[in-house]
């Protein structure tokens, strides 16, 4: 927290120091320079008085304020004297009431004021010791220095409130967002290796109240029984259990960047706590909230550095994630606050209530920025656009509305789910998701338009989530089922267990479902074996089949080649009967040709009769036919000879053909009557190899399948190894923490010491300087004293001639008073005589009228006289005074000196404790580092198992 900057300039203009007196007037100077030199004496004995009860306190009580430093005790008297004034409870300027413990740890208007342990990180103390602006007091010098070291010395020894108090330095955690939330991060937020054994297995479900999915990431939180489950949304898998001791969790959520995730709960009327966790390496960063119920509501800021949470209790609160520190709170709310939600940007903060109230305050400061009004019944649900341009609520009349920021105008309004709507959240391309009373989750357009209706779920729907990374919605209802669709189709695609079980459980499964396998394996082995031995037996029975068969079929081969020879052979002698009998008709042919031509020409020589010419050549063609017509017998006869053998070697091949055929009809019968049995033989072993490679394949499944089981039986057990060793590592990381914690502690207390030997030190310098000022300044006052008596003593010297002037002056206007008598009583004779006589009743009057003038001017002079003798008197007094003043500051300087001198021996002989101290803090700093080394080996070591890396 922060002061308001426009006016802690004014609010804190009580912290001055006393003006001085003003310096004495010459008017007044018998009046205020005794009463300003009584004034300064009696200031400076008590500046010396109180110095040196503080040097001696501070000596004496050096032990106990080595210990502890205290509000009560030491930083409330400077605190009230300095700024109570403007900042008490009635008053509270800028919020901020310093007068109460309570009041200044709650900060003001704008934040903290005081950071534990750290006086040069707290606002207070820097604008106190002018080291921040604007400085305290404004317009004037630092309060003292001694005071400054008051505050310092508490703040850096824990801010204790009294002596029974034990100092708790709050640890600053590093958790702001380098980058802006809305961009994707260069490495997706994914959590390393977090135990899977969940904190609480029951018998039965609860009902699911929040589900949140990471922005960057295909993650989902799920609210189970005093714990958070993390499950990828694309597997469905469960990829790590956070623990909630602190009660059941009502709300979830991821950071705007996916690195962190917060859940807050706690018991009913009890108490109520907001849970931070680093998504990574699952461990916890914050605990916050002391809440006297349940947490209803909670977020976390974009930029990681706020919390806000609400409740029953009708208070928003809101805390800073790195302090661990409660910034301010906001006391709007009529009722249970429902729902909170940081806008994208940052900049605003909107919260809701069970009577429909809706308010939007500044993040940064929890001022309210609107009041947004219309809603006739509670406000379940709130959410930003992805712009922070607009808001959407749900209502438990049923409707959805879109509300603008600029002035709180309602842009849209639709009956979303009948009976009320319980969640709704803005997708990234501004999309909606909701989900209600009518157990239907619905997906809309971003201009309201219903884009899909799912199937309803079993009971009430309570919470809704929408994974922008796989296009999933996720819904939780009443009864605890939790569902998963697609939001491209509709398509259900899975649900996640509120209830997982644990690991043992799993193993067990896993075991149980293995041994199973086991059992199916060896029986379909067994299978597979009597197949394989009935595959061997009609392999050998095909085979003694498929032997006699190529035995016949080798003698058919074998007979129909005989046969096939003889058929040759046969058609060959047929063949060579058939040339020869159409060679024979050719021969008989040429036989009648030569018949005919040996008739011709028998006839020719007939006719030729007895002519020489004619008879010589017709006997020659008559005996030349006749030769060619005996030859052409010849022939004939001879050739039929030749068919006559040729039938016979065809005869007689015909028989042995029919003989060797028969032989081969035999074998082939043979052959014919082998084939249907290595048929059958072939069918058989077909269909006992059938057998045998569906077994072999039944166990390459059944294999697989137990390889698969084995794998995750083996998954499983690593994680119950895992998980113990994780809880092994993390219970010694909590010890390094505590070690450390307590090594930090003994450095505090050690360095408490060293502040307090430094103040007792201190206290013995400003005593001795403050001595040393008094000398000073009594020194001062004795030279001005005296030299004002030396002035004095002059005005007094020339004050005693005016007044014996003014006595000669005095005694001269007696002595012409005696004459103007003494012409009065001169002139009374002759008037008696004469007493009308003009002339002497003339002398008489101007005698008279002198007389008055004489007697006024001695009157005069008288009066004078007095005034110069009584302040003479005065001076003559104030000498005195001053001659006394001088002796009194004379015996006040060597008090002083003697004061100065004693506070300087005293600061020396502090010293050497102050050193002491230091080499104490040094040593103890020595094995805080070293605790430091062994809880970064111990965190190192836990990263390692974790896989986590930087």
């Amino acid at each position: 927290m922060r002061f308001g900057q426009s006016s802690i300039r004014a609010n804190l203009s009580s912290i001055t120091d006393p003006s001085p007196p003003p310096s004495p007037t010459r008017s007044g100077l018998a009046i205020n320079v005794p009463a300003w030199l009584n004034a300064m004496q009696q200031m400076l004995r008590s500046v010396v008085t109180i110095v040196c009860l503080q040097a001696v306190c501070a000596v004496s009580g050096a032990a106990e304020e080595a210990k502890k430093v205290t509000f009560v005790d030491h930083a409330l008297p400077v605190l009230r004297q300095r700024c109570g004034s403007c900042h008490n409870a009635d008053k509270k300027t800028a919020g901020l009431d310093v007068t109460t413990y309570a009041g200044i740890m709650a900060g003001g208007g704008s934040g903290e004021v005081v950071v534990a342990g750290d006086a040069s990180g707290s606002y207070l103390f820097r604008v106190v010791n002018h080291d921040d602006e604007p400085t305290m007091p404004p317009d004037a010098p630092p309060i003292p220095e001694a005071e400054r070291q008051t505050l310092r010395a508490w703040i850096d020894g824990g801010v204790l409130e009294n002596s029974g108090s034990v100092a708790v330095k709050a640890k600053k955690v590093e958790v702001a967002m380098a980058a802006p939330a809305t961009e994707r991060p260069a490495v997706q937020p994914m959590p390393a290796h977090l135990s899977l054994e969940p904190i609480l297995r029951t018998s039965s479900l609860d009902a699911c109240s929040s589900i949140a999915t990471s922005p960057w990431s295909p993650l989902a939180a799920v609210c189970g029984q005093k714990q958070i489950l993390l499950y990828r949304t694309d597997s469905l898998e469960l990829t790590g259990v956070l623990p909630f001791p602190e009660g059941r969790p009502h709300v979830v959520r991821f950071s705007r960047g996916g690195g962190l995730v917060l859940a807050a709960g706690g018991v009913g009327a009890t108490s109520g706590k907001v849970v931070v966790w680093n998504l990574k390496n699952g461990r916890r960063i914050r605990t916050l909230g002391e809440e006297m119920d349940v947490v209803l509501a909670a977020d976390v800021s974009p930029d990681q550095r706020l919390v806000v949470l609400g409740g029953p209790q009708k208070m928003v609160r809101v805390y800073s994630l790195e302090t661990g520190d409660k910034l301010f709170e906001m006391k709007k709310h009529t009722d249970w606050v429902q729902s909170a939600a940081f806008s994208p940007d940052g900049v605003l903060l909107a919260t809701s209530d069970r009577s429909g109230g809706v308010v939007v305050w500044e993040a940064a400061t929890g001022r309210d920025y609107l009041v947004i009004n219309g809603h006739p019944a509670g406000v379940t649900s709130v959410a930003w656009r992805g712009d922070s341009n607009m808001l959407a609520t749900g209502c438990e009349d049923g409707q959805i509305r879109l509300w603008e920021l600029e002035n709180g105008n309602q842009v849209k309004a639709w009956a979303a789910h009948g009976g009320g709507v319980a969640s709704v959240t803005f997708t990234r391309d501004g999309r909606l998701a909701s989900v209600g009373r009518d157990r239907v989750p619905k997906l809309w357009k971003p201009d309201g338009a219903q884009e899909r209706a799912f199937e309803p779920l079993p009971d009430l729907g309570l919470a809704a989530a929408f994974c922008d990374e796989t296009g999933r919605l996720v819904t939780g209802d009443w009864t605890g089922q939790i569902a998963v669709w697609n939001a491209a189709d509709g398509a259900r695609v899975g649900g996640l267990e509120q209830n997982p079980p644990t690991l043992a459980d799993r193993v067990a499964t896993a075991e149980r479902s293995m041994n199973e396998a086991k059992a199916a394996l060896a029986e379909v082995e067994k299978v597979v074996a009597a197949a394989q031995a009935k595959v061997a037996t009609l392999a050998t029975n095909r085979e003694a089949a498929f032997a006699a068969r190529q035995t016949a079929e080798a003698t058919l081969g074998e007979r129909q080649k005989v046969v096939d020879a003889a058929m040759a052979t046969a058609a060959a002698a047929q063949k060579a009967h058939a040339d020869a009998v159409a060679a024979a008709a050719l021969l008989d042919q040429a036989v009648q040709a030569a018949a005919a031509d040996m008739k011709a020409a028998t006839e020719a020589l007939a006719q030729a009769g007895e002519d020489p010419a004619k008879k010589g050549p017709a006997e020659q063609a008559a005996a030349a036919a006749k030769a060619k017509h005996d030859e052409a017998v010849a022939k004939a006869a001879a050739h039929k000879a030749d068919i006559d053998k040729r039938a016979l070697a065809a005869d007689t091949a015909q028989k042995q053909l029919a003989g060797l055929v028969g032989e081969r009809d035999a074998a082939r019968k043979a052959v014919d009557s082998a084939k249907p049995a290595l048929e059958q033989a072939d069918a058989a072993l077909a269909a006992a190899r059938g057998e045998e490679q569906a077994g072999a394949a039944q166990v390459v499944e059944r294999k697989t399948q137990l390889a698969t089981l084995a794998a995750k039986h083996a998954h499983w057990l690593s994680e119950v190894a895992f998980h113990g060793r994780l809880v092994s590592l993390s219970n010694a990381l909590t010890a390094q923490e505590e070690q450390l914690a307590a090594a930090e502690a003994m450095v505090a207390d050690a360095d408490a010491k060293r502040q307090a030997a430094e103040q007792v030190r201190r206290g013995h310098e400003a005593a001795r300087e403050a001595a040393k000022k008094q000398s000073d300044m009594l020194a001062g006052a004795i030279a001005g004293l005296e030299k004002e008596s030396q002035e004095l003593a002059g005005k007094i010297a020339s004050r005693g001639s005016e007044i014996t002037a003014t006595q000669q002056q005095i005694e001269q206007v007696v002595q012409a008073i005696a004459a103007l008598d003494e012409v009065a009583r001169s002139l009374a004779k002759p008037l008696a005589a004469l007493p009308n006589d003009a002339e002497l009743t003339s002398a008489q009057t101007a005698a008279a009228a002198a007389r008055t003038v004489k007697q006024a001017q001695l009157e005069a002079k008288q009066q004078q006289m007095a005034a110069l003798t009584a302040e003479r008197a005065s001076w003559e007094k104030l000498v005195a005074e001053k001659k006394a003043a001088v002796e009194k500051h004379r015996e006040e300087m060597a008090i002083a000196t003697a004061a100065m001198n004693d506070a300087a021996k005293q600061a020396e002989a502090a010293a050497p404790a102050v050193e002491a101290a230091a080499q104490e803090v040094a040593a103890k700093q020595a094995a805080a580092a070293e605790r430091q080394t062994q809880l970064a080996a111990a965190s190192a070591e836990l990263d390692a198992l974790q896989g986590v890396k930087e």
